[in-house]
């Protein structure tokens, strides 16, 4: 049995290399959900991942990307050429698509990122064309991406009426986008099996955030809360994306404020092991709550240190005794959560941080989601 995985993302190593090709960080939330998700698949199924890298003919610093194909273990990356010409731009795709499909095994399943446009369609044109299932998966509402209209959400919300079934984040995804209730499968997230190991501690006491940048994700409530704490022997570690000139003139000056750039996800989850606590300041908003659950969360509670989080209504659930959950995410809000870790004993930081990871392996890892998936797609196999 096959899966054929339309996205964006690529192998872990071949996107630290694509990311050269930009000027700016970019946003890395998407690449590594698709990855874990592609990677949890393998365990149980061959996967040909079809891979349209973004591409930006102002941003981009070269001119083409080129067609190239990796294999690891299970999963046969096809990354397709990208050219700047927007002439004849889906024709062109579909032509280098359709040469993967006619190796495809006749047994194969369609699964798709439903959040880019030019993907989702892709996917449902070749579903249509080789009549094969296919599932979208739903890590958010078009709604809420920074930067996105109206006419870009209705335009993906209408392709979901191809769809045969849905994995989402949250069971609101799933109404977005399975209206006629076909079936479905809730994952909030993945989390690695095995750990890289952490690493020298270069940095001494610090906590740690990693993600993007945006006021609207709480980067300021954070920086404004740690110097207001005045914490002489602990420093605040940022990493991320989108970062401007507001943020870098909100952190100038502050000795105990270090911004690291954009690292990659390896190095992210080495940091998170040797924090004092991981944080995740996002401010607490319905909408966001109902349609999302932050990627990084799943790095965090895994990474056997203690997490500092606004509230996820489907984490707490699991989560509630594992984590120190805020309200509202508010400048105070974090003040009072980091004062409450650190009234913590050492014992009790660890015991916290253990009982987050054990929970995070049981729920969320790569092999155990495997399990889930594999029952889930069954039926698909079956029908095709």
């Amino acid at each position: 049995m096959n899966i054929i995985y339309f996205t964006t993302c690529q192998e872990n190593n071949d996107y630290n290399e694509y990311l050269k090709a930009w000027p700016y960080p970019i946003n890395s939330s998407s690449q590594m959900i698709h990855n874990r998700l592609i990677r949890s698949l393998s365990l149980r199924h061959h996967v040909d991942v079809i891979s349209l890298r973004p591409f930006s003919k102002q941003d981009c610093l070269v001119k083409a990307l080129i067609k190239s194909e990796r294999i690891t273990n299970r999963i046969h990356w096809h990354y397709l050429s990208v050219r700047r010409s927007k002439l004849g731009k889906f024709s062109f795709t579909w032509a280098q698509v359709e040469k993967v499909l006619k190796d495809a095994d006749k047994n194969s399943i369609i699964i798709t990122d439903t959040i880019n446009s030019n993907v989702f369609a892709m996917a449902a044109y070749a579903a249509k064309r080789k009549h094969y299932p296919i599932i979208g998966v739903c890590t958010n509402s078009p709604s809420n991406i920074t930067g996105t209209k109206r006419s870009y959400a209705l335009s993906v919300l209408n392709l979901s009426k191809y769809l045969d079934g849905t994995i989402a984040l949250t069971p609101a995804l799933n109404d977005l986008f399975n209206e006629k209730n076909k079936p479905s499968i809730i994952i909030e997230g993945l989390c690695e099996d095995r750990l890289p190991l952490p690493g020298d501690n270069k940095y001494g006491k610090y906590f740690f955030y990693s993600g993007s940048l945006y006021e609207k994700y709480g980067i300021y409530n954070l920086i404004q809360a740690f110097t207001e704490l005045n914490l002489p022997d602990y420093k605040l570690l940022i990493c991320g994306h989108h970062e401007g000139k507001t943020f870098l003139e909100a952190i100038r000056r502050k000795k105990n404020i270090r911004y690291l750039g954009a690292l990659s996800n390896q190095e992210c989850i080495q940091l998170q092991q040797n924090a004092v606590a991981n944080i995740n300041p996002r401010p607490f908003n319905e909408d966001l709550d109902r349609f999302t659950v932050p990627s990084k969360m799943f790095e965090y509670l895994n990474s056997s240190r203690p997490t500092i989080s606004t509230k996820s209504s489907r984490l707490v659930k699991i989560f509630q005794e594992d984590a120190i959950w805020m309200k509202t995410g508010s400048v105070e809000d974090i003040k009072e959560a980091i004062e409450t870790l650190l009234a913590l004993s050492k014992d009790e930081q660890d015991y916290m941080a253990k009982k987050a990871h054990d929970h995070a392996q049981m729920y969320y890892s790569l092999s155990n989601i495997s399990l889930k998936l594999d029952d889930f797609l069954q039926a698909f196999f079956k029908k095709n």
